[in-house]
């Protein structure tokens, strides 16, 4: 256990250029325990003004969301001259590994719980687009990194969103330099990628990725590279998601291909007017995706999982010989575990760094997506990939390569006998030319 102010560090869950995230617990009088999320600058950039703004930033972001649907910050502050975060801790899973682990169970997401999880982020989002300053001066927040990491999904069926790190709003210190990236490659909007003006509308599209690759099972916008996922996110056709099921109603289609509208005036203005839409589709249907369905559904088909992750914790918690530790202990996602925003988007994501022309180390904004996680500075590979597949439309994990087939030893043996055979015959021949 290491004592940070009155925090204590029990596992550190991942390090970047930037940070460390740890896995804290605070204690208080007659047994009061309350575990959640440390993040805290690394001592080397606590003296970088520019690194210093990027983590207050994002602190006081953080700060003005104070709704069911985003992942909370307790506190903002400074012990020995280190920033940290004190963060929400989140018992579930992100989106990503969620919509695998049911697509491997079931083959398929269910329709109402794929609407009833967008529809949950949706209001998530409209909060923080309408989140004002104390004096009610608008932020004027955009997200700019929806992702299936940042998508938090606990087994109380509620649905969180995370990391606003690379959210851009009104009275940031620290500056985006002209021409830099922020976000994930696969989940940009048209106007994110050509460098154009976004808005709250970028999030809307982003959202519309989500719920088509929930519905259909498969990425939307990935390609071999991130140049080629660009051009698709530019100029691709959009299938309707009941192309790929056809019990999909056309209302559904209809609504996921407005939110998917390249022209951001053809969108849903607002993610609370896309968040009531698919709510109204649903009834229609006759389908539920309420906290209470999706609490049912996460308790029937993850029970496991939970279990697994109380097991994670109370190890955790007992503090197994950890001391100050060398390199990360990763409690990782296809354990089950989920520790707030950073445990999981601090390891390596299958769509690469959010700026890959960056030669300096990474900014708070956007090391979370495929930063370094070793303390030596050294690469280190993923220790899981969220939507990676041999086919890359699949929304699966990496497929574990198998050796190459050989023949049965029967078929071995027979083909050795006619080699043989095939020796001694040409043997013959030559020896009867001879003479």
């Amino acid at each position: 256990m290491i004592s940070f102010g009155r925090y204590e560090l029990l596992a550190l869950l991942a390090e970047s250029g930037v940070a460390e995230i740890w896995l804290a617990r605070q204690r208080g009088p007659s047994g009061f325990e309350k575990l959640m999320v440390v993040k805290r600058l690394l001592a080397r950039l606590s003296k970088d003004p520019e690194y210093v703004d990027m983590f207050l930033d994002e602190a006081r972001i953080n700060a003005r969301l104070q709704s069911s649907h985003v992942l909370a910050t307790y506190e903002l502050g400074e012990i020995e001259g280190r920033y940290f975060l004190a963060m929400e801790y989140l018992e579930g899973l992100p989106l990503g590994v969620l919509a695998q682990k049911i697509e491997d169970a079931l083959s398929a997401v269910p329709i109402f719980v794929a609407g009833g999880i967008i529809a949950q982020a949706a209001q998530g989002l409209s909060y923080a687009h309408e989140a004002g300053q104390a004096d009610g001066t608008p932020l004027h927040i955009v997200h700019r990194d929806l992702s299936p990491l940042n998508v938090l999904v606990s087994f109380d069926g509620v649905v969180k969103i995370a990391n606003f790190g690379s959210a851009k709003a009104d009275g940031r210190r620290a500056r985006t330099e002209s021409g830099t990236i922020k976000g994930t490659p696969t989940y940009m909007s048209p106007e994110q990628v050509s460098g154009g003006v976004v808005d709250r509308r970028s999030d809307v599209f982003a959202l519309g990725i989500l719920l088509w690759e929930l519905l259909c099972g498969r990425r939307l916008f990935q390609r071999a590279s991130i140049d080629e996922t660009y051009d698709a996110i530019m100029s691709a056709d959009i299938p309707p998601p009941s192309t790929y099921r056809l019990e999909l109603s056309a209302a559904l289609d209809e609504l996921t291909l407005r939110a998917l509208a390249r022209r951001p005036e053809d969108r849903y203005a607002t993610a609370g007017e896309l968040a009531a839409d698919l709510e109204r589709v649903l009834h229609q249907e006759g389908l539920r995706g309420e906290v209470i369905d999706l609490r049912g559904f996460l308790t029937e088909h993850f029970a496991s999982e939970r279990s697994k992750q109380e097991q994670l914790l109370a190890q955790a918690r007992r503090n197994d010989g950890l001391s100050e530790p060398t390199r990360p202990l990763f409690l990782r996602a296809d354990h089950g575990l989920d520790l707030g925003d950073y445990a999981v988007a601090e390891a390596e994501f299958l769509d690469g760094p959010t700026d890959p022309e960056l030669e300096r180390a990474p900014d708070p904004a956007s090391f979370e997506l495929g930063a370094d996680t070793r303390p030596d500075g050294s690469s280190a590979a993923p220790e899981f990939e969220v939507g990676a597949d041999t086919r890359p439309d699949r929304l699966k994990g990496p497929s574990t390569p198998q050796p190459p087939s050989r023949p049965p030893v029967l078929l071995r043996y027979l083909l050795g006998l006619l080699a043989l055979s095939l020796l001694v015959l040409i043997g013959l021949l030559v020896s009867r030319m001879r003479r």
